[in-house]
């Protein structure tokens, strides 16, 4: 029987075990969860042909958005910098009225580094 199978080996701090998902080739890793919340981190990826065969490597879950950092103009002049982050967005998406923005920095969770835009 052809599937294929993620094992979740380990998160951003340590080690970890357990959490297994068993999906049919074309199932989207969301439909195999059931209703589980997929964490972020690493898995061991198992893919099974219909022979028996198996091949196997390693992938990182990302679950999180990046946050953009932004220097944001208003109508009347002044100015703020602002994180634009999933709560932000949820909380403002009917009062996002800018007259610019300039970007000032992007940063992902599980990047070492962050993208910093402008003189340095």
């Amino acid at each position: 029987m052809g599937g294929v199978r993620y094992t979740l080996i380990g998160n951003d701090y340590a080690a970890a075990s357990g959490t297994e998902y068993d999906f049919a080739y074309g199932q989207s890793i969301k439909d195999a969860a059931y209703g589980r919340v997929l964490e972020q981190g690493y898995y061991l990826v198992t893919e099974y042909d219909y022979c028996g065969n198996a091949q196997q490597y390693i992938v990182y879950i990302d679950t999180e958005a990046p946050v953009l950092s932004a220097v944001a103009t208003y109508g009347d002049g002044d100015e703020s910098t602002v994180g634009f982050d999933g709560e932000y967005i949820d909380g403002h998406k009917t009062t996002m009225y800018y007259v610019s923005l300039d970007l000032a920095a992007i940063a992902d969770n599980i990047d070492d580094f962050f993208i910093e835009v402008g003189e340095q």
